[in-house]
């Protein structure tokens, strides 16, 4: 076999083997002569390295013929060829992280290479969306579990089709306050800006998640769930759960944000909204309760001066609280005998006229020369009724949300028999009146409540209290 010019050079792949001539020379102490050319005493043997990189090592073997050189040069290019990695001679951090990869894909009849491919791939793919393998997996793991057997590809069709539509993800607080805005701006009523404020807040709260995470069953559980919030609750009772009418409102107040939700984009405007095929509930009549005319006497004679004008109109001309708020003295008309309340405070947003009864008429003589608002000094309807309630309590007396104006309706229509007439003044439908009022108070009491009249020295009071208040106002406009 004829020699090679040396180095030899194999390429396998990205690999080079190489096999260089290297002789080597022995110490010879024989006394037979040297070899020609060899200096005495030594004696050259024919040898040959064959050198190959695995990884960043130099390997280097020696034999002692070209051909058995040759030969293991063509193992080592049959293996690098082969990628059998687990054939060449790994040490250290390699060895340890080869056999690591080995354990992982036991009995995943899956090969080292082609798991190692698919990782790297899913990287690649994931790296647009900020994903790691594990969470990605993890998403669509819990996305099969949920669809239960339905392909990925139907939700996202549905998707496609209606999810697209909608314009931006909020939460139901950002739509609730959002709502109520466009309520105000569109100069809605007060009274019903308010009530959808009050009861949109409590589902506000319920719900601090997106509007489209909600579902229709969660809503159901969250209506019945609701209780009372009174403020006065005997220590060791429980909050009474709330009359059906009411669990009826809530439900309107839901139905109406997912509508509003839908309008603007944050719900698809095409499909029924989650609010929708919630239950409402059969509303039970309920009794309203109603003062007796010493009830009244006792409260009236009980509380301070300034709260009498806001207790006598409540009481003596059944205005709702949300619109004794924002009364005026202006608008109480002595010389006519009448209260005129203007559609901008009123919760139909329709003019309003209630008779100046004569006992009330003698309540307000004293503050006839006031100006501005009647319940300055409170912000808000809450404020007026919390201060009513203070002293009501001290008395034993409940006043509840809504007694003052029952008591005055019902003493009202006891007095007129006269349906049309109350259901104007009071600013309700007849079929209210005759469904919730009638027969609620016989005349003879009715004669006693429109009786009521300050005492001599609740007079003295009132004037006193009427002088200060006309002082302050001349003052500030002074």
């Amino acid at each position: 076999m004829s020699k090679p010019n040396f180095p030899v050079e194999i390429k396998a792949g990205g690999n080079t083997i190489r096999i260089l001539r290297s002789d080597v020379r022995i110490k010879n102490s024989s006394a037979d002569a040297p070899k020609e050319g060899t200096e005495p005493g030594f004696e050259d043997y024919e040898s040959y390295i064959v050198e190959h990189y695995e990884g960043s090592k130099r390997v280097r073997e020696r034999r002692n013929d070209y051909r058995k050189a040759l030969a293991r040069a063509k193992e080592i290019k049959t293996k690098f060829l082969n990628q059998d990695v687990e054939s060449l001679r790994l040490t250290g951090h390699d060895r340890r992280t080869f056999l690591a990869v080995i354990g992982n894909l036991h009995n995943c009849g899956v090969s080292p290479e082609h798991a190692t491919k698919e990782y790297a791939d899913a990287l690649k793919a994931l790296a647009p969306f900020k994903l790691s393998v594990p969470v990605a997996i993890q998403s669509l793991v819990e996305a099969l579990q949920r669809l239960d057997g339905t392909p990925l590809a139907t939700p996202i069709a549905f998707y496609e089709k209606h999810g697209r539509k909608v314009v931006s993800k909020k939460t139901v607080p950002e739509i609730v306050a959002e709502l109520v805005a466009a309520k105000e701006a569109d100069h809605k009523g007060a009274y019903h800006v308010r009530d959808l404020e009050i009861r949109l807040g409590r589902f506000a709260k319920a719900f601090p998640c997106p509007i489209l995470d909600i579902t229709s069953k969660q809503i159901d559980e969250w209506l019945r769930s609701l209780r009372s919030e009174a403020k006065h609750l005997k220590k060791g009772s429980e909050a009474t759960e709330i009359a059906g009418k009411t669990r009826n409102n809530y439900r309107n107040a839901v139905v109406q944000l997912f509508n509003f939700a839908r309008d603007n984009g944050y719900l698809p405007n095409d499909l029924t909204t989650a609010a929708e095929p919630t239950q409402r509930v059969k509303e039970e009549p309920s009794e309203n309760e109603i003062f007796t005319a010493g009830e009244m006497v006792e409260l009236l004679n009980f509380v301070p001066a300034h709260l009498i004008p806001s207790m006598v109109i409540k009481a003596f001309s059944g205005v709702r609280t949300e619109e004794i708020s924002k009364i005026e003295w202006e608008m109480i008309r002595f010389h006519q005998n009448c209260i005129v309340l203007p559609a901008k405070i009123t919760k139909l947003t329709q003019r309003r006229t209630i008779a100046l009864k004569p006992n009330l008429k003698a309540w307000l003589e004293p503050f006839k020369s006031c100006k501005g608002r009647i319940c300055e000094r409170w912000s808000s309807p809450q404020g007026i009724f919390q201060a009513w309630d203070r002293y009501a309590v001290k008395k034993g007396i409940r006043i509840g949300g809504n007694k003052f104006r029952n008591s005055y309706i019902s003493f009202r229509l006891a007095e007129t028999r006269d349906i049309q007439l109350v259901a104007l003044e009071s600013g309700n439908s007849p079929a209210v009146i005759q469904r919730e009022y009638l027969e609620l108070a016989p005349p003879e009491d009715a004669k006693k409540w429109f009786a009521i009249k300050p005492s001599a020295a609740k007079q003295e009071e009132l004037r006193k209290h009427a002088g200060e208040l006309i002082k302050d106002q001349q003052f500030q406009t002074s």
